[in-house]
Parts: C-alpha cells; structure tokens; sequence
C-alpha cells in the first residue's frame, strides 16, 4: 500500500467521524425514550436481571472469538489469535464507521493485505466470508419461519407506519419486499458459488477483457497479476478437506447466533411478554425479526446503521416488550454490540498502522 492509498484508510477512518455515529444513535434513542418516558421504567430498569444482561454480552464474545477463529480457519492458522483480533477488531470499526449499505468489506480486504497476504487471496478470503454469511443467512430464514410462524416474522406495514401515527402508504405488505430481498440473497449466493467453486476463470476473464481496453491497459498487468492470485486462492479453497468446510459453516452458525441473541437476553433481562404458544416460539419469533430488521438496517446511508436501528427497533420488538421499555433496550443492545467496536477500533488503530506500514508478505 503506498502513502496515498494509506492516507485515504485513515481519512475514512478518521477519529472527527467517530462522532457521526454517536449522535444519531445516541440521539436517536433518547428521542424515542423521552417519548416514551413515565416514572415506572425507571424501576423496571433497576429491576433488570443481571444475569440475562452478562449472558447476552457473553453471546457478544462468543460471536467474537468465533470471528476470530474463522478467519483463522480461512487463512489457514497463518494468523496469530492476536493478529485476529486486531483484524476482526478493525473490521468492525470499519463496518461501525461505513454507511451501511457499503459495510466494511472493502476495508477488510485492506486489512488482511497489510497483514501480508496478496490483495487477490485478500479479496478471495472477505468474499468466502460474505458467502458463507449469506448462506448462513437463506437457512436461518426459513427455518425461523417454519419454528415461529411466518405471520409472526414478518410485521405488516400498517403495524410498522401506525407505530409512527400513520397509515402505510403501499398497496402491499412489508413481507413482498422482504421476499424480494431473500430472492436476490439467494441469486448472490447462487452466482458466488458457481465463480468461486465450478468456474473461477470466468471473473477474470470480464476483467481480462475491461483492462484491455485503452483507456485501462496500463493497468492491465498489474490488475492481472492479482486477479490470477485472486483464482488460485479459490482452487486451493476447492481442494481443502471436508473439516476445513464443517469447522467453517459450524463456526458461522455460532457466530450468527451470538449476533442476534443478546437481544433475547436484554427482552428476557427487562421482561418480555409472551404468546400463547411459549417461550421458545417466542424467542425464534424475536430472533426472525431480528434477521428482517438486519436487511432493513443495511440500506441504511449512515454510518452502521445508526439510527435506523434504534428507530425501528421499537416497531418490530415493541409487541414483545413491556410498554415504554423498547427504545431503552434498543439503546442497552447498541452500547454492548455497536459502540464498543468504534471505541476499541480507534484504540487499535494507531498502533497497527504504524505496525503494519512496512508490508511483510506472508506467503
């Protein structure tokens, strides 16, 4: 990485915007709380379950440390556990400070890069783990569906707009677009799949043929030269043995777990207001929610979804939760999952740049 290119990382990193997310989150919530204050939550508040709040930050370093080990699995131990966590450490940083729609993807292909792995086998290792989520993410939702009951998965736009005081403006319900997205989920993951496993060759030949056009073509041999690295990351990926995938898929599971229910824990902490049909119906309800709101929260312009992650939080669990403790749960869940990864992450990051600013290739 030259100079200009390591002045743009820390212009996108820069501390001044650590201050972005922290007001609109932040303001967001004690928006939502002030409006839905009475003298009562404080009590309920002081009343939480403790041990439901140390268990779902537990399922936060859980979901960490199986970051951790995952790309560690990818690399094939080449990194250190340390070295891990500083990368998974950044990467989220990255997310946390990206508009959300872009995500840390592209940061994380920079990391793993100054940590010296060539920029194809980079990209090839951040678009394994993309794919992996992604497929993570076809199962969960019809396996959710199918344990809680697709009406109770998916809130009608009348349920999200008269939350706000208002009527839905579309003709049709939020689960159409919902579905919409799940489809094209599916279409990435199809068309990664085939590139990855049955036809690497066919990225670089769409970009064989871009480069070789004059305005690109002095660029072309470079861009090549990672581009081949780029394949042949992918072949070694296809001749790993059958561990390597299961260790791969069944570390993914658990860290999508520990993603999503720290937010069970806070409902069950603060006191959560069950259906009929039982606690565990409940909690897969909750925890098919949270996979819908987390599409909705990543077509979001700011910065990892602040925000709109507090705001809607309310519409999609408030029916779950005692009345007025919504946005107080919602803010409880973003200091244990959001906030902590901008502070570490501007921690980290003076020290690794400084460390990493002479590139040592690894292989």
């Amino acid at each position: 990485m030259d100079v200009q290119e390591e002045k743009k990382l820390e212009k996108k990193l820069n501390y001044k915007r650590l201050l972005i997310p922290f007001l609109i989150g932040l303001g967001t919530s004690a928006y939502f709380m002030y409006q839905a204050y009475h003298p009562e939550l404080i009590d309920k508040l002081l009343n939480a379950k403790l041990h439901w709040i140390l268990i779902g930050a537990l399922f936060i370093i859980i979901r960490d440390l199986g970051y951790m080990y995952r790309i560690k699995i990818i690399s094939k131990d080449k990194l250190s556990w340390y070295k891990s966590f500083e990368i998974i450490m950044l990467w989220e940083f990255g997310t946390a400070m990206m508009p959300a729609f872009i995500g840390g993807t592209g940061l994380a292909v920079v990391f793993l890069y100054r940590e010296g792995f060539s920029a194809g086998k980079s990209s090839a290792f951040v678009l394994l783990t993309a794919v992996i989520d992604q497929f993570f993410y076809v199962w969960a939702v019809p396996t959710v569906v199918l344990l809680a009951g697709y009406s109770h998965v998916f809130p009608t736009m009348a349920e999200v707009f008269e939350h706000y005081g208002g009527r839905s403006p579309f003709p049709f319900p939020l689960s159409t677009l919902l579905l919409l997205s799940y489809l094209i989920n599916i279409f990435y993951c199809v068309s990664l799949s085939y590139t990855m496993f049955i036809n690497p060759y066919l990225i670089p030949r769409w970009i064989d043929r871009i480069f070789r056009t004059r305005m690109l073509k002095r660029f072309h041999e470079p861009v090549m030269r990672e581009i081949n690295n780029f394949t042949l990351a992918f072949y070694e990926l296809k001749g790993y043995n059958p561990t390597f995938w299961i260790k791969l898929v069944g570390v993914t599971m658990i860290v999508w777990i520990g993603r999503f229910f720290l937010v069970n824990c806070l409902i069950e902490a603060i006191g959560i207001v069950l259906v009929p049909e039982g606690s565990v119906t409940t909690h897969a309800q909750i925890y098919g929610r949270l996979l819908v709101m987390w599409v909705i929260m990543h077509l979001s312009p700011t910065p990892g979804g602040a925000g709109v992650a507090e705001a809607i939080f309310p519409t999609f669990l408030g029916k779950y939760i005692i009345n007025g403790m919504s946005a107080t749960i919602a803010l409880l869940w973003r200091l244990i999952s959001y906030y902590p990864y901008l502070i570490i992450g501007s921690l980290i990051l003076p020290r690794w740049i400084q460390k990493t600013r002479k590139r040592v290739p690894i292989e």
